[in-house]
């Protein structure tokens, strides 16, 4: 809040006894300014646990010291402080366990914002006059009314928490601060023209906020957004530009999710200040608003349930069970290198994965290149097929143009890896049209994928396999899992963002999932599993409520004598 130009007359003009009651208050606000921990106790009436502090004093630049000497103090693994000195604090990533009070320290962070306008420069009645906005957005709106509530209950004393065994209200003394709010439109109006905006991004990408520009925004929930890893650059990011304000990206992992591969990967580099990013994990211990009594009931009660999600509600861990067809770590094991190849290596042999797709504003068409030499060499030696047998090198994405354009380049592309072989899906709509085509521009090594009754399950099963081979784990007593082979997996890949998203959110069933890049991927793994390296399996179907026992697994397809009973009347003769 700045300074008004005339405070020292009007701190002459008053009586002794008021003097020191406004000079405490100028020094409280004053002080507040360089520390939200202190605005928000003091102004607020809140108390914060110790991870909520470290939090608001190094996400604001304002206390990174404190921040880091309270870490050490409680024993809490942190950066070298000279790092976190040096470090622009402008993607910041709150990655705690469930009930950590997450969203809670972010609508503090907001008031904290907006009161002292940050970010906003020049005299004191130019930024009284300026219009200053911070926003919160989450995917879902039940997420955006939450952060809104806290707000209203802050101003209003409704804050009721439990400290040292005791229920207490907060006391606000800023309440004249707030002086509207509008539910509809998630809009709390402040006296010095500043706002907190709510918005729910749904499934538009956030392209609500196309246009308007912030001070500072916190992304609740992250990892429950269809599209995190595209919103954040140009839809949520771009927002920010005139202000060079931060954004802070605000989720508990959850494995099931759409964006949780993404966001535990921005997750780990924040972890290590990579590529801008800081991260702080939290787990349920660090509350000490929720009793040890009940924090400890509950926790035994999940663990017995799924250990698993035991791990994710206590320390805040990105764990693999779920309903998806892979574990996150074998996603996470399958990145090596950084860059694609433009051309085969002399000598290599490849296989091109094909995924069709020729609309404008559908699903694209997609290659996938992979290098199947180690395969190869082994096959020859009639040795055991061991270890990394498969290099993805290449991949490109068309969408709509010309289909004899984007045959052409399929032809370019077999001829640049070293005339490597094509799998495709001629049962697709437009297959065999596209398979003569391709038959007249003398492609050559072109394969159907067209094999058996399910040959996408199949397909589906021997992905799975060579993404998971060799893995082996041991369940630690705190209900860890412990990968006891690091370099499990029989495919490695330089990375590939959409790749990983869509592995990630894969499901068996699949209805309304984005899945062509999984499709071109696993054509080509499909050709070197069930061709080349000669791997079989059999697809079962299996009934659960069967009621005898060689009733619950049947092979599909399993060709059967039908019998039809017949009686023999027999005639008597005497």
């Amino acid at each position: 809040m700045p300074v008004k130009k005339n405070y020292h007359k009007i701190l002459h003009s008053l009586d002794e006894d008021q003097k020191p009651v406004i000079t405490d208050l100028a020094q409280a606000i004053a002080k507040g300014r360089n520390d939200p921990v202190f605005f928000g106790e003091y102004f607020l009436g809140l108390h914060f646990h110790p991870l909520q502090k470290i939090w608001l004093w190094l996400t604001t630049k304002t206390q990174i010291e404190n921040g880091w000497n309270l870490a050490q103090e409680i024993g809490e693994q942190i950066l070298p402080l000279e790092e976190l000195l040096n470090h622009p604090f402008l993607k910041n990533i709150l990655c705690p366990a469930n009930r950590f009070g997450k969203t809670f320290v972010e609508s503090v962070k907001h008031i904290w914002y907006n009161f002292y306008k940050i970010g906003c420069s020049g005299p004191p009645d130019y930024i009284n006059d300026i219009r200053y906005s911070t926003l919160n957005i989450s995917p879902h709106s039940m997420q955006v009314d939450a952060a809104y509530r806290y707000v209203l209950d802050i101003f209003n004393d409704k804050m009721i928490f439990s400290w040292n065994g005791k229920k207490i209200r907060n006391i606000c003394r800023i309440k004249s601060f707030l002086v509207d709010h509008r539910q509809v439109k998630r809009e709390l109006i402040f006296s010095n023209n500043s706002m907190i905006k709510g918005v729910p991004t749904g499934e538009d990408q956030a392209s609500s906020l196309a246009g308007t520009q912030f001070y500072f925004i916190s992304y609740d929930e992250a990892p429950q957004s269809l599209h995190l890893r595209k919103e954040l650059p140009a839809k949520i990011q771009s927002r920010l530009i005139d202000s060079g304000g931060p954004l802070d990206i605000i989720g508990t992992p959850e494995v099931d999710k759409p964006s949780h591969a993404y966001y535990q990967r921005i997750t780990k580099q924040g972890i290590e200040l990579k590529k801008g990013f800081y991260t702080m994990l939290g787990k349920l211990s660090d509350n000490v608003f929720i009793g040890e009594k009940e924090k400890t009931t509950t926790l035994e009660a999940i663990k017995q349930t799924d250990p698993e999600k035991y791990r994710q509600v206590a320390f805040g861990e990105f764990v693999s069970s779920g309903a998806k067809l892979l574990p996150n770590i074998a996603i996470e094991r399958l990145w090596e290198g950084e860059h694609p190849l433009q051309q085969g290596i002399p000598g290599h042999r490849y296989v091109i994965g094909v995924d069709w797709g020729f609309s404008d504003t559908g699903d694209p068409t997609v290659f996938y290149a992979i290098d199947y030499t180690k395969l190869s060499e082994l096959l020859e030696k009639k040795a055991d097929l061991l270890g990394v047998l498969y290099q993805i090198v290449f991949r490109e994405s068309i969408k709509g143009g010309s289909p004899y354009a984007v045959l052409a380049r399929l032809k370019i592309l077999q001829q640049d890896f070293n005339e490597g072989i094509i799998i495709h899906d001629s049962s697709s709509m437009g297959g065999v049209i596209i398979k003569k085509m391709l038959r007249e521009m003398h492609v050559r090594h072109l394969y159907d994928f067209t094999m058996g009754k399910n040959p996408k399950d199949e397909m589906l099963f021997l992905m799975a396999r060579a993404l998971t081979q060799g893995r082996k784990t041991e369940t630690l007593e705190n209900g860890r899992i412990q990968e006891l082979n690091p370099d499990f997996g029989k495919v490695r890949s330089y990375y590939i963002p959409e790749l990983e998203e869509q592995l990630s959110n894969y499901r068996v069933d699949d209805n309304k999932l984005e899945q062509d890049e999984v499709m071109a991927f696993g054509l080509a793994i499909w050709y070197c599993e069930r061709k080349l390296a000669g791997h079989k399996t059999k697809v079962f179907n299996l009934n659960i409520l069967a009621s005898k026992p060689e009733q619950v697994l049947s092979i599909p397809g399993k060709k059967k004598i039908k019998v039809a009973p017949m009686d023999i009347k027999e005639r008597i003769i005497i």
